[in-house]
């Protein structure tokens, strides 16, 4: 089924991927019609649905609610039960998903994200500037960290309390933007990060930022943010990825007030992206 479009790019997207991936496929004799990808994210106790795709004359013919409710049935046999679909507020076909989800029995839509895309312009933040971290720490490339130090590090992560595996730094090794990715160091000891993906050809994501708790302080995490961005779009880089996307959970009011109040002003384009969930 990855050999044909529009399903290949689909998959292609979830690779490579850390934790479990549920493939759902619809095929008409030995012709591939629609997919339905879920991903379980390692420690995760819910199934996102990650992806969709349908062969335009199988539209409104009930056919994805019973690919969907397949699903459900594989991540019930795992003990996942709950389902969770993310998409854009501003995607063409979000009406389409919306009609889908209501005969599912989602909930209703709610902001869970908001998305802008930032270029050159942010050079105008006044936050630009502030790049001073407290005493005693800095900034080196995470690539350049020995790779015996960051498989420690990996393994090491999820015995912290306060971790969460969707901050990992180590969710897409593989698409890892080398430039702009930063570990944050006290001597010799990681004690935060922020990294960046390549997964648009215009475009670099700035996908985590965390600093351990005892190292939190005002204006810290701003100080790192603002050093990976420098090194992105006031750089040569941004003639090749003129685009940052920046994402704040609405769960973080900290982070959504920033993105807000400083970003959007300078911002290309910005969406919020929906979360609607099932209960199995």
């Amino acid at each position: 089924m990855v050999q044909h479009e529009p399903y290949r790019s689909i998959l292609a997207e979830q690779k490579p991927f850390k934790g479990v991936l549920i493939p759902v496929g619809l095929f008409d004799d030995e012709r591939p019609m629609a997919i339905l990808l879920g991903h379980i994210l390692p420690g995760e106790n819910y199934c996102l649905l990650a992806g969709l795709g349908a062969d335009i004359s199988l539209m409104g013919k009930g056919l994805e609610k019973r690919m969907e409710a397949y699903l459900a049935e594989k991540c019930l046999g795992l003990n996942i039960k709950e389902l969770r679909f993310i998409y854009d507020s501003d995607s063409p076909g979000a009406p389409v998903i919306n009609e889908l989800l209501d005969q599912c029995g989602y909930s209703p839509p709610e902001p869970e994200l908001l998305v802008c895309r930032c270029d050159k312009r942010l050079a105008n933040l006044a936050l630009m500037g502030y790049t001073e971290l407290p005493a005693g720490l800095d900034t080196v490339n995470w690539l350049q960290l020995a790779d015996e130090k960051r498989e420690a590090f990996r393994t090491l992560l999820p015995s912290f309390p306060w971790f969460e595996p969707r901050l990992s730094p180590f969710l897409n090794d593989a698409h890892i933007c080398p430039e702009p990715s930063l570990a944050m160091m006290k001597g010799e000891e990681i004690v935060g990060w922020a990294i960046c993906h390549q997964t648009d050809s215009d475009t670099i994501d700035y996908t985590t930022i965390e600093i351990f708790p005892e190292y939190q302080g005002v204006g810290t995490g701003i100080a790192l943010q603002m050093r990976s961005i420098r090194r992105h779009l006031l750089t040569e880089l941004a003639d090749r990825f003129p685009y940052g996307r920046f994402v704040a959970s609405y769960k973080d009011h900290a982070r959504l007030r920033v993105l807000k109040k400083k970003f959007l002003p300078h911002a290309a384009d910005w969406h919020d992206r929906m979360l609607r969930t099932r209960k199995l």
